[in-house]
C-alpha cells in the first residue's frame, strides 16, 4: 500500500508520499519489509527557485544468499544452508536530505548551489560474523552558468565529507558476540570542473571540458588490541578532459562524437586488505572513452532511432578477490578493453486514435558488448585476453503499449539477457534468459477531481528459470561447489487500484 499527496498554491508546490512493501518471499529466509517516505517541496519566484528533498527508508530483509549450481537447478526456492541456519538478515535506516537554490543573477548568468546530508545506521547478521555500521555523508555542489547567444560556460566545485564507522562481532548464538574489530574511515573527495560549449552556424555544437579530482582518506583502528592499523593516505590529483561535437545533417538527422577521460576511486571495502589495514598500492581505476553515434527522426518525429558505438580503455580496473566467504578485498586488474554497440528506438502509431483504434507505443533498446582483460596477471595466472565476468554479452528490452479511448490500456514487456562468464578464468558460464510480462489497466474519472485506476498483471509470464544475479569469482569451501547463482523470481500475479484527487 502507499499514498501520494500533492499541494500547489501560488509559488509553492509540495509532494509527499509513503509506501509500505511487505513480502514473505518465495525462497527460504527471504522475508522483506520496507517503509519509505519522501517529501519534495519547491518555491519558485521570478528570479530564483528553491527545492527541498527528504527521503527516508526503514528496511529489514532476510538473506537467502546465493546457491551452487545443483541446488539452483533442483531447488531454487532454497536458501544457502549456512544463511538459513543462522537466520541471516540485514536491517537499516537511512535518511537523505538536500536543499538547492538557483538564482538568475543577470539574463545571461545563473548560479545554483545544492547542499546535502545523508545518515545511515545498519546491522547485518551473517553466518561468519555480525557487521554493525553507520555512516554520515554531507557536502555541497556549486555551479555558475553563463549563456550567451552562441557561447555557454559552466564552472563549479563539489566537495564531500564521508565518515563510515563499522565493527565486526562474532556471531555467537543468543549474544551480541565478541568484538573482533572496530574501525572508522573518513574521506574527503574534492572536484573542480569547467565546461564550455559553442554553437556555430547551421546548428553545429562543440563542447570541451576539464575536471580535477582529489581524494584523501584516513583509517582509524578503534579496536582494543595492541595492533594499530590506522593511517592517512591520498591519491594524486586526477585530471579528466572531455571534448564532444554534435553535427546536424538535416532537421531529422544528427551525428555526434565524444572523447573523454574519467576515473573511479575504490570503495571503503576495496581499500582494506584481509588483515584490516589500508592497501596503499591500490589505485583508482581510470579510462578513456570514445563514442560515435547518430540520432534519426522520421514521420513527424513519431519514429526515432539512436545508435552509438563506443570503445572504453580502462587502466587499474577494480575487481573483487575472495579468499573465503567472509574475506574479500579490492585489487587492480591491469588494463581492460570494452567495446560495444547500443541501439535505442521508438515508434508511435495512431497518435490521434482514429477509427476507434488504440494508440500504439513501441520502445526498445539493444546493447552488444565485448569486454576483455588486455593485461591482467593474478597470483601467477595470466588472464590477458579472457572475457570479464559478470557482464551480459547482450541485452534487449522492449515495451509495447496499447492505449484505448475509454481509459483501457494493455502493456507487454520483453527482456532478453545474454550469457555471462562466472569467473576471471572463464571456466564456466551462466546462460542467458528471456522474460515476458503483461499488465492491463483501466482509468476512470469520477467527477472533475477524482481519478480511479484498476490494474492487474503477470510477471515472468512463461515461468522462466533464470539467475537474476551472479556472485563473480565465488569461492568454494571444503568439498562444496561455488555458490554463483541468485535465482530470479518465478511467475507471479499482482493487482491493485489507485485513487487520485
Amino acid at each position: 500500500p502507499g499514498i501520494q499527496l500533492r499541494y500547489r498554491k501560488g509559488e509553492l508546490s509540495v509532494d509527499a508520499g509513503y509506501t509500505l512493501t511487505v513480502s514473505d518471499g518465495w525462497r527460504q529466509n527471504s522475508r522483506y519489509r520496507r517503509h519509505s517516505m519522501q517529501v519534495r517541496a519547491e518555491l519558485e519566484r521570478q528570479k530564483s527557485k528553491t527545492n527541498l528533498l527528504l527521503y527516508g527508508v526503514d528496511l529489514r530483509a532476510s538473506i537467502p544468499s546465493s546457491l551452487d549450481y545443483r541446488t539452483y537447478m533442483d531447488s531454487p526456492d532454497s536458501a544457502a544452508r549456512s544463511w538459513l541456519e543462522t537466520g541471516g538478515y540485514e536491517k537499516y535506516r537511512k535518511l537523505i536530505s538536500g536543499i538547492g537554490h538557483t538564482r538568475k543573477i543577470t539574463p545571461a548568468l545563473e548560479s545554483s548551489t545544492v547542499g546535502y546530508l545523508s545518515l545511515y545506521d545498519g546491522i547485518e547478521l551473517r553466518p561468519f560474523n555480525i557487521l554493525d555500521d553507520d555512516a554520515l555523508q554531507t557536502g555541497f555542489r556549486s555551479l555558475l552558468d553563463f549563456s550567451g547567444s552562441h557561447l555557454r560556460i559552466r564552472t563549479g566545485i563539489e566537495m564531500t565529507f564521508d565518515r563510515y564507522n563499522w565493527s565486526i562481532r562474532s556471531s555467537d548464538p543468543g549474544s551480541r558476540g565478541e568484538v573482533l574489530g572496530r574501525y572508522r574511515e573518513t574521506r574527503l573527495p574534492l572536484s573542480l570542473f569547467l565546461l564550455g560549449g559553442y554553437r556555430f552556424g547551421r546548428g553545429v555544437n562543440l563542447e570541451a571540458g576539464l575536471s580535477s579530482n582529489y581524494l584523501t582518506y584516513r583509517l582509524d583502528d578503534r579496536g582494543a588490541d595492541s595492533t594499530d592499523l590506522s593511517g592517512s593516505y591520498r591519491y594524486r590529483p586526477v585530471w579528466s578532459p572531455f571534448i564532444g561535437i554534435n553535427l546536424p545533417v538535416d532537421e531529422n538527422v544528427r551525428i555526434y562524437a565524444s572523447l573523454g577521460h574519467g576515473f573511479s576511486p575504490p570503495s571503503v571495502e576495496e581499500t582494506l586488505l584481509p588483515e584490516g589495514q589500508i592497501n596503499p598500492d591500490l589505485k583508482p581505476e581510470s579510462g578513456v572513452n570514445l563514442e560515435l553515434g547518430t540520432r534519426l527522426f522520421a514521420f513527424h518525429r513519431n519514429l526515432y532511432l539512436d545508435a552509438a558505438a563506443y570503445l572504453l580503455l580502462v587502466k587499474n580496473l577494480l575487481v573483487t578477490k575472495r579468499l573465503s566467504e567472509d574475506v574479500f578485498f579490492g585489487a587492480n586488474a591491469g588494463s581492460t578493453r570494452h567495446g560495444g554497440l547500443e541501439l535505442t528506438g521508438g515508434a508511435r502509431l495512431n497518435g490521434k486514435r482514429r477509427k476507434r483504434l488504440p494508440e500504439i507505443l513501441l520502445n526498445c533498446s539493444f546493447s552488444l558488448s565485448v569486454n576483455r582483460f588486455t593485461d591482467f596477471i593474478d597470483d601467477g595466472t595470466d588472464y590477458s585476453g579472457r572475457n570479464l565476468p559478470g557482464i551480459p554479452s547482450h541485452l534487449f528490452w522492449g515495451n509495447l503499449s496499447f492505449r484505448f479511448r475509454k481509459g483501457f490500456s494493455l502493456n507487454y514487456r520483453y527482456q532478453n539477457m545474454g550469457m555471462q562468464y562466472l569467473d576471471d578464468g572463464n571456466s564456466g558460464t551462466c546462460p542467458g534468459y528471456q522474460l515476458s510480462s503483461v499488465k492491463a489497466a483501466y482509468h476512470l474519472r469520477a467527477g472533475t477531481r477524482i481519478g480511479l485506476e484498476f490494474y492487474a498483471g503477470v510477471r515472468n509470464l512463461f515461468d522462466a528459470h533464470y539467475a537474476s544475479m551472479i556472485l563473480v569469482n565465488a569461492p568454494a569451501f571444503g568439498n562444496a561447489t561455488p555458490r554463483y547463482y541468485y535465482p530470479g523470481d518465478p511467475r507471479y500475479l499482482y493487482g491493485g487500484m489507485g485513487i487520485s484527487f
